[in-house]
């Protein structure tokens, strides 16, 4: 199965809370995907340091799109409890990137006489 959330880095903060640095790899619309290619929202590198040369091509082509985030949580917090809200946050950028509509007339045309509507 494909990775979705990476973490990236920890830290503890000065107070004493842990800050968790993590990558999302989202899957955008397929009709999404030209839109994104064509203006050059397809990044030919990751934030990930062990991306893996398919995971690359994947971003390259925008099939993934990448999105970064950090988290705070109490001392002591377990994975259970990080990766609870990661997948939370997740869900939330999954659901905002299907739901987005920039692209929702992108290609369309008028022929002089009557528009063909297409987008994404």
């Amino acid at each position: 199965m494909a990775r979705k959330i990476i973490v990236l880095q920890t830290a503890t903060t000065q107070s004493g809370c842990l800050e968790v640095r993590y990558a999302l790899w989202l899957t955008p619309p397929t009709a999404h995907i030209p839109y994104r290619a064509a203006f050059g929202l397809t990044p030919q590198t990751s934030v990930v340091p062990d991306a893996t040369a398919d995971e690359l091509a994947a971003l390259a082509s925008g099939s993934v799109v990448e999105v970064t985030g950090t988290a705070s949580y109490l001392p002591g917090s377990k994975i259970a409890a990080l990766g609870a809200s990661m997948i939370a946050a997740y869900n939330k950028a999954q659901a905002d990137l299907t739901g987005d509509k920039q692209w929702q007339f992108a290609g369309s045309s008028w022929d002089g006489t009557s528009w063909t509507v297409k987008g994404g």
